[in-house]
């Protein structure tokens, strides 16, 4: 798992952020920049490694982005099943569809910042509260919270109004890195809540190892 994770996200985010500053290094030192300080590395991969290279390279990158997609999308569902078992996929799935689609003929998927925004500031709480999750469990993963868990629902929502405060007004600018921020708020309230004592208890996982944590049950998705 701890090899899965620095393989496919940490490496990877590390390789590609590495090629972007090169490329935006080597655009500069080329002299491709007329227009002061441009940071976006696929305006300038022309520039870099010419026009047909970089056609090629733009479709690996859309293609190198389906497997995080499909793997979040995956997470994403198991989640809702998990969280909301008596509402049928096809309906849960069916209303993020539509929102997706609105979002996207709308236009609004092109105004990447915003959308970067808000996906940071829904995700890094979750992030925080599983970290602080796994730090109160004795470092390990203590399975998923029956029911309606508070603790998690009240440092998500506490988060993510750190993470969209750009988007508040009298707010704007007066948080630093707010998805950063909301991962930190996330982190802290769910600490707090769970010694308050509004952390449910977990769930039993069939075969599972009290000492690790993990079980051997068939992954939900599977059914």
């Amino acid at each position: 798992m701890v090899l899965g994770g620095l393989v496919g996200i940490a490496i990877t985010t590390i390789f590609a952020g590495g090629l972007a500053l090169l490329i935006v290094a080597g655009g500069h030192g080329l002299g491709l920049v007329k227009d002061g300080a441009i940071l976006r590395a696929t305006s300038m991969l022309p520039g870099v490694i010419g026009p047909k290279a970089s056609g090629a390279l733009m479709w690996l990158l859309a293609l190198a982005s389906f497997p995080s997609t499909c793997f979040s999308t995956l997470i994403a569902s198991n989640s809702l099943k998990t969280t909301l078992p008596k509402v049928k996929p096809i309906v849960s799935v069916g209303l993020g569809t539509l929102a997706s689609i609105a979002i996207v003929v709308s236009g609004w998927a092109g105004n990447l910042i915003p959308v970067f925004t808000i996906i940071g500031a829904s995700f890094g709480p979750i992030c925080g509260a599983m970290a602080a999750d796994y730090l109160l469990a004795g470092r390990k993963w203590p399975g998923p919270r029956a029911g309606f868990n508070p603790a998690g629902w009240i440092s998500w929502a506490l988060g993510f109004a750190v993470g969209i405060a750009d988007f508040i007004p009298g707010l704007r600018h007066l948080v630093p890195a707010p998805p950063v921020a909301a991962l930190l708020m996330g982190f802290l309230a769910y600490l707090v809540l769970a010694m308050a004592g509004l952390e449910n208890r977990p769930l039993p996982l069939p075969g599972a190892n009290p000492d690790s944590g993990r079980g051997n049950a068939k992954p939900a998705w599977t059914d």
